[in-house]
């Protein structure tokens, strides 16, 4: 697995973290500017439950992105609702414990050229 890291501070509570996060390297990938999880995303969804379920003393961070083409005034929103929408499926439909999944939303990605490609919630361990 090719390790990448990122750095992202997060307020919860009172509870700060900030320091470098390693990406699972895996995506769900949305169309752009909508939050639902298309059923073409799901194996991969499921596929992050087993990792999780297979690593129970890790936490993951979910971190909601999206494309330059979002408008400024709804990039914090969509990126939101992206990562509680996959947080939401992780615990209802997998049985995820809530405490192990943070979710973020991380902005405007521009990883990509392709902003299709941006419109995305990716996985990191803490």
């Amino acid at each position: 697995m090719r390790r990448a890291l990122l750095t992202l501070t997060i307020a919860i509570g009172t509870t700060i973290y900030t320091k470098a996060q390693t990406s699972l390297q895996q995506s769900i990938r949305f169309v752009k500017d909508s939050v639902e999880i298309k059923e073409s995303q799901i194996a991969t969804l499921q596929m992050m439950a087993e990792y999780i379920n297979q690593h129970p003393d890790e936490i993951i961070i979910i971190g909601g992105f999206t494309s330059k083409e979002t408008p400024a005034t709804r990039i914090g929103e969509v990126c939101e609702k992206r990562a509680e929408a996959v947080k939401k499926r992780l615990v209802e439909d997998y049985n995820i414990d809530p405490e192990r999944l943070v979710s973020i939303g991380a902005g405007v990605s521009t990883r990509y050229e392709e902003a299709t490609f941006n419109e995305v919630v990716t996985f990191f361990k803490k």
